[in-house]
């Protein structure tokens, strides 16, 4: 019995990767892709060894809680990011009902868009009229 017991040394390092095993950056999107090869048995699970997901390093937001970074990491994985790592929203037609228009608005709008009317000419005097209705009625 020995002071030093070299073998949980050996066992240990038994379960890491050689030093001139290199590892890849990539992106969370193809990290959660390549996992969904590797459990539909695509690829083989030693890839995985090789490849860790990339944080992306906001270069504007500083000081932030690694809560706060985990959101950032989610959000930089949904919408595009600018040169300058701002986040900015893709756009999309968003499935939220448009406010039914009034009665006068629909009127006013009719009387635009007629073919006898000059739109730009009598426009000012369509919009005026309506506000001294509204005031009267």
């Amino acid at each position: 019995m020995g002071i030093f017991n070299f073998n949980k040394n050996s066992n240990k390092s038994s379960y890491k990767l050689p030093i001139f095993y290199k590892k890849y950056k990539i992106s969370f999107k193809a990290y959660e892709v390549l996992k969904k090869l590797v459990i539909k048995n695509i690829v083989s699970s030693d890839k995985l060894d090789f490849v860790y997901p990339q944080n992306w390093k906001p270069k504007i937001f500083k000081n932030l809680s690694s809560r706060g970074l985990i959101s950032l990491y989610r959000l930089s994985e949904r919408f595009e990011k600018n040169s300058n790592g701002v986040l900015s929203q893709t756009y999309s037609i968003s499935n939220t009902k448009k406010k039914k228009l009034s009665k006068r608005a629909e009127l006013l709008l009719k009387q635009i868009k007629k073919k006898d009317n000059d739109r730009y000419s009598n426009i000012d005097l369509l919009i005026k009229k309506q506000k001294i209705n509204k005031i009267l009625g």
